[in-house]
């Protein structure tokens, strides 16, 4: 029995000495790391996208939308006054060349739309029997396009005396295109309001059935119109003119009563985007910034809220934070002349009590109003803004609003994490949340996470790339005097990543969670590896130094090695060259650390063991040695031994 039981001690520390380590110490709790309370990146400046631009319309009018970002690009469309041209960025500073989309003399002769896959343009001439023509397009990682299908007909020519005008686009959320229109018909003088809708999703076109449609009888010179995409593939459609209110219909298969808003627009300076099925809607009067919401339940327009008063507001754009529902408002020389503000307003209705002086273009300045274009709603944690400045010739500008690779650190904040146990090592970076912080939905392909550090002679570096919305990949890397060397990597370019899930490799060695940001919390890009794993790679003690986090922009996600990879560093933390350090918990070698683990549990057993022998009668110690089969039953209460046969056998007289 003695040998027994010596044996089963033996196995048992030989199994908890392999198992209790990893069993116990996983996902590691961090804590901030000091050192780490700066870092390089502010928000940016804004940059000149094109200069010898010969039309002052080349972005013109704030109601349609021209701009977006996907696939690790800006992408500014904009007429040169010859054609439509486009160019690309990764930074948002450094621009391509101009690539041509066919003949445009003005911006307000065309549209485009972003629907989160492909974009769409629609263009028309502005002259009497020409079309209205339709096109759909990929835009690519390398900056070009790869078109669907050749220019299509969305609305044919309708005779000498028809001409359409100012075209708007939209995409709804079934995938088919609505375009609105002015039609000017020269004979009876009128200028109605018009809308049509494609039937097809392929990137060809056939008007779906009741399409082209006329809104309504409202007629005025300079009329507009702008569909707006709600929820199953519906619509809300507004239209108006300098100096009248701004009206909307509802379409939902059918189309609902026209509604009118209180206030009335000065130009062409109004803007709307959708929040499901309601519609946030701003425009300027000649003094105040206004803005109310279509309430698509009531279809009708809620009571307006004066956003900015004083001076002469131009330009009123609006752009949507879809992750925190959180709008954005732009405007142009209120309260100074030549500046760009904008206020936020909360998903509980409350707006900022001042607005931000964004944007100073005193040097430059604005030739006339109702020129900006602005991000219809927030492509990877990013809202921009393109504007003409000048005179002829005249430039295009461009800035945005980004916090997904913001990290945290400044005066006070600590913007980098460290922790151990007797498993792991976790560092992770700590991204901001103040202005459209990090959500793992709205990751941007190349948008890159890393982490570089030290242990020993072995230099190290974990990082995560984004290959799409709420993927990407994990890789783990490693050099000691040389080049770098690809470690263990997690791919989840191929499956959704959940925010505040932790992923691991096959073998356990490395693991990633991401955190998403909300409106008052921070995100987070935890990464950890395995200190057994780190050590077969060269690493030695417990000193981690020369620790830094970067993020980027427009990386490679096929090259998965340190550094830019054909992106561009958007922020470092430690700010300039510094660096921060960290010690990891001290774990005791075999055989001190084994003894350490199992030096208790050998105590546990060795009690028990002496009070079962206490507990035992004479009689069932006889009882064993006879080898007779037993069973020990306990109660609970009293820890009371009672031993007696099994059911085949008499039960013994004690």
């Amino acid at each position: 029995m003695k040998k027994k039981s010596a044996l089963c001690l033996t196995f048992l520390i030989f199994i908890v000495s392999l198992a209790l380590p990893g069993a116990l110490a996983t996902d590691p709790t961090l804590s901030d790391l000091s050192g780490t309370s700066s870092s390089d990146w502010t928000q940016p400046s804004a940059s000149t996208v094109a200069s010898s631009i010969y039309t002052s319309y080349a972005t013109a009018y704030s109601h349609q939308r021209k701009i977006f970002y996907a696939n690790g690009r800006f992408w500014v469309f904009y007429s040169d006054g010859t054609n439509i041209v486009f160019r690309t960025s990764k930074d948002g500073t450094t621009w391509s060349s101009a690539s041509t989309v066919r003949a445009c003399t003005a911006g307000d002769q065309f549209s485009v739309f972003f629907d989160g896959t492909y974009f769409h343009y629609a263009y028309t001439a502005q002259t009497a029997n020409v079309p209205i023509y339709y096109r759909r397009g990929t835009p690519n990682s390398d900056g070009t396009v790869t078109w669907s299908a050749a220019e299509q007909t969305a609305v044919a020519a309708g005779g000498t005396d028809i001409g359409y005008y100012a075209p708007s686009i939209m995409v709804a959320t079934d995938g088919r295109a609505w375009i609105g229109y002015r039609r000017y018909d020269s004979s009876a003088g009128t200028r109605y309001p018009w809308v049509t809708r494609n039937n097809n999703v392929d990137g060809t076109w056939t008007a779906a059935t009741g399409f082209p449609y006329q809104l309504s009888t409202f007629s005025a010179s300079g009329t507009v119109v702008t569909p707006v995409p709600l929820t199953s593939g519906y619509a809300f459609v507004l239209y108006t003119s300098n100096g009248f209110q701004i009206r909307g219909r509802k379409w939902t298969g059918s189309w609902a009563s026209e509604v009118i808003t209180s206030g009335y627009v000065n130009g062409q300076s109004w803007s709307a985007t959708n929040e499901g099925d309601d519609v946030h809607l701003c425009f300027s009067d000649t003094v105040n910034v206004r803005y109310t919401k279509y309430v698509s339940s009531t279809n009708s327009f809620s009571s307006e809220v004066i956003v900015q008063s004083g001076g002469s507001p131009t330009s009123v754009v609006v752009g949507l934070d879809t992750a925190s529902n959180t709008l954005y408002c732009f405007w142009a020389s209120s309260p100074t002349a030549n500046h760009v503000y904008y206020k936020k307003k909360t998903q509980a209705g409350t707006w900022d009590t001042s607005p931000t002086d964004w944007i100073n273009e005193e040097t430059n300045t604005f030739p006339a109003g109702d020129r900006f274009t602005s991000f219809y709603r927030d492509y990877g944690g990013k809202i921009g803004l393109a504007y003409v400045t000048g005179t002829s010739p005249y430039n295009v500008r461009f800035n945005y609003i980004d916090g997904s690779c913001d990290i945290a650190g400044k005066t006070g904040v600590n913007g980098l994490q460290a922790g151990s146990d007797t498993d792991s090592l976790a560092l992770a970076i700590k991204l901001d949340y103040a202005l459209l912080g990090f959500r793992v939905s709205r990751m941007a392909l190349g948008e890159k996470y890393e982490v570089n550090f030290t242990i020993g002679s072995v230099d190290f570096s974990m990082m995560f790339v984004a290959t799409a919305a709420s993927r990407g990949k994990f890789v783990l890397c490693y050099k000691s005097g040389g080049s770098w060397t690809t470690g263990e990597t997690i791919d989840k370019s191929g499956s959704d990543i959940t925010s505040g899930t932790r992923y691991e490799s096959g073998t356990g060695n490395i693991a990633f969670k991401l955190t998403d940001a909300t409106t008052s919390s921070y995100g987070y890009i935890k990464l950890e590896a395995k200190r057994s794993y780190l050590t077969s790679l060269g690493a030695t003690g417990y000193s981690v130094t020369n620790i830094v986090g970067r993020t980027y922009q427009g990386s490679s996600t096929s090259t998965l090695l340190p550094g830019p990879q054909g992106g561009t560093k958007i922020d470092r933390c430690p700010s300039g060259t510094s660096t921060a350090s960290y010690t990891m918990i001290i774990v005791p070698e075999f055989p001190l650390g084994v003894l350490v683990l199992v030096v208790p549990l050998i105590m546990i057993y060795f009690s028990i063991r002496k009070l079962c022998q206490s507990a035992m009668k004479p009689g069932q110690e006889i009882g064993i040695r006879n080898r007779k089969k037993v069973k020990l039953r306990i109660s609970p209460s009293s820890l009371h031994y009672r031993i007696g046969p099994s059911k085949s056998q008499k039960r013994p007289s004690l």
